[in-house]
């Protein structure tokens, strides 16, 4: 884990895992990937009453649209530590893959963990840090699915534009 100024916040990179299954409710975990946003917010709800593993941690964007979850030694140290009031924070620092039809988003988180007792304020003066600091966060970006957003609309007002004078031209 990398710190800061304050060494009661930390910083740690990881990957969410199971991203190309589908959820218990049949969502497509893939679908959802392929509208999130960079640096967007994501929520870590532990798990306890998960039958494969009770320190499973599930990662959901804020809407509650399940991405995937953290890995089984990750999840563990996350619960366990939540237990004894440490918070944590997850971002989205890079989407991965998706660029051709076929290839599967991949997900890549930047997790804060702050110590019990530490307020908001320093974590996100922590997050402010790193988003000007921190060389791997320099090369964050989104790949491919969540431009989309964007591209669209533009997409589609510069047909229109072309149609009207298409149609403007005609008379």
């Amino acid at each position: 884990m990398a710190r800061s100024h304050d060494s009661r916040v930390r910083h740690f990179h990881t990957k969410i895992a199971g991203v190309t299954h589908k959820n218990t409710d049949g969502t497509d975990r893939q679908k959802f990937i392929s509208k999130c946003q960079l640096l967007e917010t994501l929520v870590l709800d532990h798990e306890g009453d998960n039958p494969h593993d009770r320190n499973a941690v599930r990662v959901c964007r804020g809407n509650g649209q399940q991405l995937g979850y953290l890995n089984a030694e990750l999840a563990e140290e996350i619960a366990r530590k939540s237990e004894k009031g440490y918070r944590f924070a997850a971002f989205i620092k890079d989407i991965t893959g998706g660029k051709r039809k076929g290839h599967s988003f991949g997900v890549n988180l930047l997790i804060l963990q702050a110590e019990p007792g530490i307020g908001d304020h320093h974590v996100k003066e922590h997050l402010n840090q790193l988003i000007r600091d921190d060389p791997e966060l320099e090369g964050a970006k989104v790949e491919s699915g969540c431009l989309r957003k964007l591209i669209f609309p533009f997409a589609m007002i510069v047909i229109g534009v072309i149609f009207y004078f298409y149609l403007t031209g005609r008379k």
